[in-house]
């Protein structure tokens, strides 16, 4: 690579683009030869520094565009530069390879197929890495370590997904973490952790004595790290499931390229020779796995021509694995590198940059500290706000809702005064849901504002919407499954797109109820619901007796509706899927969403998102109908984004609200800091799931975490150009005392005085009444005499007053208008496990009879649940049939010892209650003392024990006395 030896004479349009940069940046801009770290602290103009310093590039002898590399963190950030570049250097900018360090990755793998055995790979989605982990999970054998039979199947998905992930960002081969568990839990006995200090007396009684091991917590540890042996021994399972599908995920992007230049010098050659300039953005926020990559490229230099621009001080996403050691790393890989700092801020006002700079400076893993003479104090160079005397300013308000009242009226106050500020406002947070009650409260205002943050458009009213009519389509599709069919038209006809009557709704569910028990006392079939509305609906036949009469809009509205939910399954089995879901949105679901919808172009594009990925399902899964796409949308929700589609509120907005994360980069005129709570700013990082060696990964301890929230803090505070404010509160609506985060004691401590805000009870009570919910509209109710016959054989029994207590509404149609209603996976398990458990005790009562064996027991099991077969989804049939026989096993070698024959089986209660219904109920097993009049009371449980510990907690010390 030729060196720049001097600086050449530079075109006139770049001299007057470098005119307008200070000296330091000029510096930087047209350093001669060798590695650059320049030290960009916020508002100090890097991007226009990178593109000059393309541009610069350009200007020397045999520099092409596409030699030059340029690496930023984000699409939009790369997105930025180009556009930065174009000002530069015109259409050649379109020339310079601009690319995240992850579509780098990409394009080194798609380019090298023949190298990897494959031509055809392709990026991963989210959804397709989670179906992976699940056929992984669904093919475990009986007895491994992530097996759930019972209860949430994929609890593991999210943990073993972020496992390999920092496996691969890591470079840790599956070998090496498995040594590494080993060798730590060899260790253990010998770590102070596991060890007595000073046993309690009940310990130093069975002999432990001060350095002993501490039993249950060294069994607790290894039992840890046994599941992360068997989870890192389900790496090449995964691996196999995506090469299945001629897919590589995030992780591969950077670890498969890796590998591919480290394997095969010509290859690696070869990107060095195309690759010869280097510009890396953000180099703060990189990781270990990208810092390798970049380094295979620039290494074949001695003294690469290699310009990293960072900020030790806004390392900020170290939960993606970021570190800013690597800043450090780069100093001590290239001791001749110059360093440049850029000291002069164009952004914000003196006051800001001090009170960031007090906070900042208490921070210890700073360059400041590793470079001798560094000096990263910032110089306010703003033309319009740096001479301002403006102090940041410190609220504190009684609760949160005081603090999003006050904020959201200075803000109502400055729109409809038409007072925005030409920078624009911004509104920071440390967590989204922190500001869902001021958006509500500005929305009720009428004040625009723009929200950066991504919705899940499945959980959006549309997609609810279009979901419910899927699962009647589907269930219409399986004469198997009448039940499920009955409960998806009930739920289906109460669609607000549908305009149903509700009351007569009702009505068709009396009158169905009363054909119910018609046809059960006369011993023949119900009809299901799709039928019986057309025989209540049959011009040119009686109404049956047992149907009230329906209204004349109900009748009408229910006659359409039919006749449009029959188009739907009718298309559903002659239709491709993706012209199905357009004939149900475009003509139905969207113009009444779009009739009532406050924002109307988001609902918009909801629609277009739901219909790109029911035609991008369409062609991954060519012969894919509507049962199959509703097995994708379970897997696609239950991932971290769902179907993301970035809420962008209204684009010309001058509010921005926002988290610290997202604002890294932006600024604003005005900036409120919310919620400065210290459980909000230092809160525990997420359990990772699995245990991984401290050899490895060591632990970051408490200092270092509150050194990445102080740089977080230390972000957010230096987005504001001239006017701060940073607020919490003191309380929270219950009245328990909130504890401001220390960043904001240290700002006090700095000199800053907190000031008592007093809200006026006039704000505070518009705040609270919009935050009211509207009631939901009242339930239909029959008149008194329907409603007499509905009540006079009603019983209460637990199972009624469990709904009630869960939901009001929902027991009121369940369990008194007995609409149908889908039985889901654990009733149908539960019932199986108990008629065979009731059979089984029968079996062993009849004369001169026993226990029989287990399989005898287990067989009484398939036979009630094969039941099931048809009503659960064939993965979720065939592990709940697994699970069955092994719980009933292990009852069984229990049960032996300490259970007789001769206990008593769903045992019936009834009893009158005075001046009120009858009490029923049944308890799955008595076992009778010696006595013959006392009994312990067994209630079986399928789920888990600790969910259902309260359940099975003795209510009081009195034994059942039995008549």
């Amino acid at each position: 690579m030729p060196i720049i030896a001097e600086l050449p004479v530079l075109p006139a349009a770049l001299l007057s683009k470098l005119a307008g940069l200070n000296q330091r940046q000029r510096q930087a801009v047209t350093h001669p030869d060798g590695p650059l770290l320049v030290v960009a602290g916020p508002g100090t103009g890097k991007t226009q520094l990178l593109a000059a310093r393309v541009a610069f590039l350009l200007t020397q002898p045999d520099v092409r565009p596409q030699e030059i590399l340029c690496l930023t963190y984000t699409d939009a950030a790369a997105r930025n530069m180009r556009h930065r570049l174009l000002g530069f250097v015109g259409p050649e900018a379109h020339r310079v390879a601009i690319h995240t360090f992850h579509s780098l990755g990409q394009l080194i793998i798609q380019e090298n197929g023949g190298v990897l055995g494959r031509h055809d790979l392709e990026p991963a989605t989210d959804l397709e890495t989670d179906e992976v982990l699940r056929e992984v999970l669904d093919g475990l054998p009986a007895g491994h370590q992530l097996r759930r039979d019972v209860g949430d199947a994929y609890y593991d998905l999210r943990h073993l997904k972020q496992l390999f992930q920092t496996m691969k960002r890591e470079g840790w081969a599956p070998a090496e973490l498995l040594l590494a568990l080993e060798e730590y839990r060899l260790e253990l006995p010998s770590d102070a952790a596991y060890l007595y200090k000073n046993p309690p007396p009940a310990m130093r009684a069975q002999g432990m004595r001060p350095g002993d091991v501490i039993p249950h917590k060294l069994a607790e540890e290894e039992a840890h790290i046994e599941r992360s042996v068997a989870a890192v021994g389900l790496f090449e399972a995964y691996q196999a499931g995506l090469a299945a599908r001629r897919r590589f995920d995030y992780g591969d992007m950077l670890a498969w390229a890796t590998h591919l230049l480290e394997e095969n010098q010509g290859l690696r050659l070869s990107y060095q020779e195309r690759f010869q300039h280097f510009l890396v953005d953000e180099y703060q926020d990189t990781n270990g796995a990208q810092s390798r990559l970049l380094y295979l490229l620039a290494d074949y230099w001695s003294n690469p021509s290699l310009l990293v621009v960072g900020d030790d001080d806004q390392s900020i996403f170290r939960f993606q694995g970021a570190s800013v050691a690597n800043v450090f790393e780069f100093t001590r890989r290239y001791p001749q590198a110059a360093t440049v700092v850029l000291e002069e801020n164009y952004r914000s006002s003196a006051p800001v940059l001090a009170t960031a700079e007090s906070l900042i400076v208490r921070n210890q893993e700073r360059l400041v500290g590793q470079l001798p003479g560094l000096n990263k104090q910032l110089l306010a160079r703003h033309a319009r706000f740096a001479a301002s005397p403006e102090l940041p300013r410190l609220c504190r308000y009684a609760t949160p809702l005081h603090e999003a009242a006050d904020v959201a009226a200075q803000l109502a106050a400055l729109h409809h005064g038409g007072q925005w500020p030409m920078g624009r406002v911004g509104v920071i947070t440390r967590n989204h849901d922190q500001m869902d009650q001021l958006a509500q409260l500005l929305r009720a205002a009428g004040v625009p504002f723009q929200r950066r943050r991504t919705v899940d458009v499945l959980a959006e009213p549309l997609a609810t919407a279009l979901h419910r009519v899927l699962r009647y389509v589907d269930a219409s599709l399986r004469p198997d499954d009448q039940l499920a069919a009955d409960a998806a038209l009930f739920e289906l006809l109460h669609l607000a797109a549908l305009a149903v009557p509700p009351a007569d709704l009702l009505r068709l569910a009396l009158g169905h109820q009363s054909h119910r028990r018609q046809m059960h006392a006369a011993g023949q079939p119900v009809l299901a619901w799709r039928a019986w509305a057309g025989v209540a609906l049959d011009d040119f036949g009686p109404t049956p007796p047992e149907q009230p009469a329906l209204s004349t809009e109900g009748r009408q509205a229910l006659i359409c509706v039919l006749a449009l939910v029959d188009g739907w399954v009718q298309a559903a089995a002659t239709l491709p899927l993706p012209t199905l879901l357009e004939h149900i949105v475009l003509e139905t679901l969207l113009p009444a969403q779009l009739a009532q919808a406050a924002q109307p172009g988001q609902v918009l594009a909801e629609a277009r998102a739901l219909l790109h990925w029911g035609r991008a399902e369409a062609r991954r899964q060519a012969e894919a109908g509507v049962s199959d796409l509703l097995h994708t949308w379970e897997v696609l929700a239950a991932t971290r984004e769902g179907l993301p589609l970035e809420q962008g509120g209204e684009v010309s907005a001058a509010l921005e609200l926002l988290t610290a994360h997202s604002a890294k980069g932006l600024e604003w005129e005005h900036v409120w800091v919310l919620g400065c709570q210290q459980t909000a700013w230092r809160r525990k990082a997420a359990d990772r799931g699995f245990r991984l060696p401290p050899v490895l990964a060591p632990a970051t301890g408490d200092a270092a975490d509150c050194e990445e929230a102080r740089r977080l803090f230390f972000v957010a505070l230096t987005r504001a150009q001239v006017q701060l404010t940073v607020c919490w509160a003191a309380h929270d609506e219950a009245g328990k005392e909130l504890v401001p985060c220390e960043f904001v004691a240290e700002l006090e401590q700095d000199g800053l005085v907190a000031a008592d805000v007093v809200v006026s009870p006039s704000v505070l009570d518009t705040a609270r009444r919009t935050q009211l919910a509207p009631p939901p509209p009242p339930a239909p109710v029959p008149d008194s005499v329907l409603l007499d016959e509905l009540l006079l054989d009603f019983r209460l029994s637990a199972t009624v007053l469990n709904s009630y207590l869960a939901c009001p509404l929902a027991c009121y149609y369940e369990q008194i208008l007995r609409v149908p209603t889908a039985h889901n996976e654990e009733l149908l398990f539960g019932s199986a496990i108990h008629l065979a458990l009731e059979e089984f005790f029968r079996q062993a009562q009849q004369p001169a009879a026993a226990f029989g064996p287990a399989e005898e027991l287990v067989e009484l099991f398939r036979r009630h649940f094969s039941r099931a077969r048809f009503e659960l989804p064939g993965r979720v049939y065939q592990r709940l049939a697994h699970a069955g026989p092994e719980l009933l096993r292990d009852w069984w070698a229990q049960a032996q010892a300490c259970t007789r024959p001769t206990a008593v089986v769903e045992y019936r209660v009834r009893a009158e209650l005075p001046g009120g219904p009858r009490l029923v109920g049944m308890l799955d097993r008595l076992d009778l003392h010696d006595d013959g009049r006392t009994c312990d009371v067994l209630d079986y449980k399928t789920g888990s024990p600790a969910t259902a510990s309260e359940k099975l907690a003795r209510p009081s010390l009195v034994p059942l006395q039995l008549p």
